[in-house]
């Protein structure tokens, strides 16, 4: 009988260890489930804004090139080489594209709400961009084989679809930088006529 008692002791340990065990089981499936819940009211939450701020990013763009188009068309470059262009172009801030024949237009930016943003754009410090060749190596310059550029008098901008370059010394080239894609669309807004 002595070892009976021992036996219903460790029988009702057990029954009790796995009482505690299952209590704390369905407390832990409720927090998982409650947490469950919250990740996707969040990823739903997120969607909605990823959602939304595309749309505003269409209609900033849309308003972007309304305004562009009250401007004057953009002129004709009457030479193909890009540093005799920024040459002609010392006297204020313009935005250029290369065509595809390799001929230039330009826009001179109006004084105002465009400048200010051309500002930020240009006063902005980017992070280095990370380019690399087909051998492997990493691009430490680029240059003019870009089709969209901002000349200023302080300084010249490259610009490809989100990288580009900033000199500020009047040069053609300069160190890769990651630009914000509303950069190459707020120069190429210039060129597009609703």
């Amino acid at each position: 009988m002595e070892g009976s008692g021992w036996k219903r002791g460790l029988t009702a340990l057990v029954v009790l260890i796995c009482l505690i065990a299952s209590v704390k089981y369905i407390d832990m499936s409720a927090t998982v489930d409650r947490l469950y819940d919250e990740n996707e009211a969040l990823r739903l939450e997120v969607r909605n804004q990823m959602s939304e701020l595309m749309s505003h990013q269409r209609d900033h763009y849309e308003l972007l090139k309304a305004y562009a188009a009250t401007l004057p068309a953009p002129v004709e470059a009457d030479t193909n080489e890009l540093s005799v262009l920024v040459e002609q172009l010392a006297d204020g801030d313009y935005v250029v594209q290369r065509e595809k024949d390799g001929s230039f237009r330009y826009c001179r930016v109006p004084e105002g709400y465009l400048t200010n943003r051309l500002d930020r754009y240009c006063n902005t410090v980017y992070e280095p961009a990370q380019l690399v060749d087909a051998d492997g190596n990493l691009f430490t310059e680029v240059g003019e084989s870009y089709s969209n550029w901002v000349v200023r008098q302080d300084c010249i901008v490259g610009i490809g679809f989100s990288i580009g370059f900033i000199n500020r010394d009047g040069g053609l080239t300069g160190a890769p930088l990651d630009f914000p894609d509303d950069f190459s669309q707020f120069v190429k807004a210039f060129f597009v006529r609703s």
